[in-house]
């Protein structure tokens, strides 16, 4: 199975997507770390996950900045690369920053000025997701393109979406996944939408 383009599944928590998606080619499986969960427990699950597939990159998926916890995870090398959001300073995590993505949300600070600050913040990363896209402008996006390898969230149609990516040379996807209804039994919906439309 091939994609036409690159892909990443984030927030899998359950062995079925993880499963499904690397049978399905995608190219990245995302993590979700939270600094106040039971860390032991959600790390053991991970492993197990981990352990069943192959031939695709992991990622630890971090909401917060707490560079001691997240630099505690990265100790642990289970993960290829990690995730964080674009208010971290990345000097201060212990792993090189070509594993780092980072991922970038609208607000109403960005400007040309933002946006070169940005670039030159992150010049290092491989990857820069940003969470909606259709609230940039082209001329940060085309900056952006120059500068990164883009994932976006598909927060518009797909026929939309993929215009988007064929116009700025974007990478490709970032899609979620969901929970289980119950161990063995899953609604693949949100994810198949995308990868169904995407086979080569």
């Amino acid at each position: 199975m091939s994609l036409k383009y690159f892909v990443k599944v984030g927030n899998v928590n359950n062995l079925s997507d993880a499963r499904y998606c690397s049978a399905m080619g995608v190219n990245q499986l995302g993590f979700k770390l939270n600094d106040f969960d039971n860390n032991s427990s959600i790390i053991d699950n991970i492993k197990e996950i981990i352990g069943w597939i192959n031939g695709v990159d992991t990622v630890g998926e971090f909401d917060n900045n707490n560079v001691e916890f997240i630099n505690s995870i990265i100790k642990i090398e289970l993960f290829d690369f990690i995730q964080l959001n674009h208010k971290i300073s990345i000097n201060d995590v212990n792993i090189d920053p070509k594993r780092i993505i980072i991922s970038i949300k609208h607000i109403d600070e960005f400007n040309e000025f933002f946006v070169d600050d940005f670039i030159k913040k992150f010049s290092k990363i491989s990857y820069l997701i940003i969470e909606n896209v259709e609230l940039f402008t082209s001329i940060q996006l085309y900056e952006f393109s120059k500068n990164f390898k883009i994932l976006i969230n598909p927060t518009l149609n797909f026929i939309k979406n993929e215009n988007l990516i064929n116009k700025y040379s974007f990478l490709g996807f970032n899609l979620f996944g969901s929970d289980e209804r119950k161990a063995g039994f899953k609604d693949y919906n949100s994810i198949s939408d995308t990868l169904d439309l995407i086979q080569n």
